[in-house]
């Protein structure tokens, strides 16, 4: 899921990527379709967070001055940081000061083409995802092989599978690599 991090006065403009994203393939998470009248909004904001994949932060003069945009992308940013992995997605909607922690990022830049700008966000969505996939599939592939030729027989196979699945199952996707 992509968490639409942004400042409520550029709201129609983040309405529109977020609907071009849908179009795409990607579900996204946009406050005013999340959060129902009624419910705690900063815990909201909270669980979109937690459980989205990419925070995409919709870059404009509102956005950078905006203490909510601010806590939003940081939280994500740090974890980014720690884990090593793309997490933070910083899209231009309007020339600004880029906040000096996403200058070293490439952003996609919606405010002098757009068609172009989300055109680079999406190959880029697209190849960050095909790379997770990847790197939890692919980490499994040469147990496999080695496992069709020793194992000729399916019942055993996937004996051996089951087991070394249990086994790596709680591993991260490079230490897995590590233990084959």
């Amino acid at each position: 899921m992509l968490f639409l991090s942004h400042s409520s006065r550029d709201k129609p403009i983040v309405r529109t990527l977020s609907q071009h994203l849908e179009e795409a393939g990607f579900p996204t998470w946009l406050d005013e379709w999340n959060i129902r009248v009624g419910e705690c909004i900063p815990t909201g904001i909270q669980d979109g967070l937690a459980n989205c994949r990419f925070v995409i932060v919709a870059l404009s003069p509102h956005a950078v001055s905006s203490g909510w945009v601010d806590r939003e992308w940081k939280a994500m940013y740090w974890i980014e940081v720690e884990k090593g992995r793309i997490r933070v997605l910083p899209v231009l909607i309007e020339a600004c000061e880029v906040p000096l922690l996403l200058r070293t990022k490439r952003y996609a830049n919606l405010s002098e083409n757009d068609n172009d700008g989300l055109h680079d966000l999406i190959d880029s969505l697209n190849a960050y995802i095909a790379e997770d996939a990847t790197s939890d599939f692919y980490a499994f592939a040469p147990v496999v092989a080695k496992q069709l030729v020793l194992d000729p027989l399916a019942s055993a196979r996937n004996e051996h599978w089951d087991n070394f699945n249990s086994y790596i199952g709680f591993l991260t996707g490079t230490d897995r690599l590590k233990v084959q």
